[in-house]
């Protein structure tokens, strides 16, 4: 699966104990998206690739990545806990007005990025030229979630 979406194999650098328990939480996660076997099965064998699965089923890199630097952490005693529910469908008070959604999505425009020249590194920040760090890991993600459910 890893190859088939652009990103580099990494479970067989774990010991058998960590590859069972990172493997595990990816299925839980595949399966909590895609919801049936037989498009886990199309994603695992790259019938089908990340980056074509959109709405409930969109999966990003970097949420797998995030499982698989858990491991690591967890070995140094450092614990992440990642939460993949949804809530209930906000109340219109809880809704983004239009002008909070417009500059979101400015945020998240190609437009926004060449103007200060950022761009996207492979653990999902945005960086600017000098190689900053703008937008922290799973920022843009966070502001796409919002955009969808508020």
């Amino acid at each position: 699966m890893a190859l088939y979406n652009d990103m580099a194999p990494s479970l067989f650098l774990l010991d058998k104990e960590k590859q069972l328990i990172v493997g595990n939480q990816i299925v839980k996660l595949l399966m909590s998206r895609l919801k049936s076997w037989k498009r886990v099965d199309q994603l695992i064998n790259g019938d089908l690739k990340i980056e074509d699965l959109v709405g409930d089923e969109q999966i990003h890199k970097s949420e797998i990545k995030i499982i698989h630097k858990q491991a690591s952490l967890e070995s140094t005693g450092t614990r992440i806990e990642v939460y993949d529910h949804k809530s209930p469908v906000p109340d219109e008070d809880a809704k983004l007005l239009s002008l909070e959604r417009r500059a979101i999505e400015y945020l998240l425009s190609k437009q926004f990025r060449e103007k200060w020249h950022f761009t996207k590194s492979d653990y999902g920040e945005l960086i600017d030229e000098n190689g900053e760090v703008v937008f922290k890991a799973a920022t843009t993600d966070a502001l796409e979630k919002a955009l969808r459910y508020l």
